[in-house]
């Protein structure tokens, strides 16, 4: 997994405090799924039918072999997780989709915490009552990735990535 993976998951239990680590977006509106919930512990216990279970976990209809999703905004398909053109690439890009709105993927950034954030500025429900701890996380993600020294929008890879794109394919981010 890419090195943001284990950032997101450090900011999670440093700001949940004795709650559970993958509640930390709840109030927002987004979860933590797919390999989050190992982590979680949630696999702990849990009765494999066949070894597809895993693979499976957290795939959605139209998601190519290239996406694996992260996080999802509760009660719909909206999902965001790592793109990956080649399987050993443990960089990758973040990318969204959502499945009411078709197969098509979109390219947000270059880590996890652009999707957070893109999430929280795009399809986040603001109202009054959350809109100051929707701010607050927002200020708490830039300081948090400032201080471990990871850049917010990666406008440069994904330049780099389109312009390596060969052909155009029915989910749009291309080969």
């Amino acid at each position: 997994m890419p090195a943001c993976f284990d950032a997101l998951w450090e900011f999670c239990v440093a700001g949940q405090g004795n709650g559970k680590p993958e509640d930390v977006f709840d109030k927002i509106g987004l979860r933590l799924v797919g390999p989050f919930d190992v982590l979680a512990g949630k696999f702990k216990d849990v009765k494999i039918h066949e070894p597809g279970d895993y693979l499976r976990h957290w795939r959605f209809y139209f998601d190519p072999p290239e996406f694996q999703t992260v996080l999802v905004k509760k009660g719909s398909g909206l999902h965001y997780g790592y793109w990956r053109d080649e399987p050993d690439n443990t960089d990758g890009l973040v990318a969204c989709n959502d499945v009411g709105m078709g197969c098509g993927f979109k390219i947000i950034g270059q880590n996890v915490f652009d999707a957070v954030i893109h999430f929280m500025n795009e399809n986040a429900t603001v109202t009054p009552f959350n809109k100051a701890p929707i701010d607050n996380l927002k200020k708490r993600i830039v300081e948090w990735t400032t201080a471990k020294g990871i850049p917010l929008q990666g406008g440069d890879k994904i330049k780099a990535r389109d312009k390596l794109v060969v052909c155009k394919t029915f989910h749009k981010a291309g080969l």
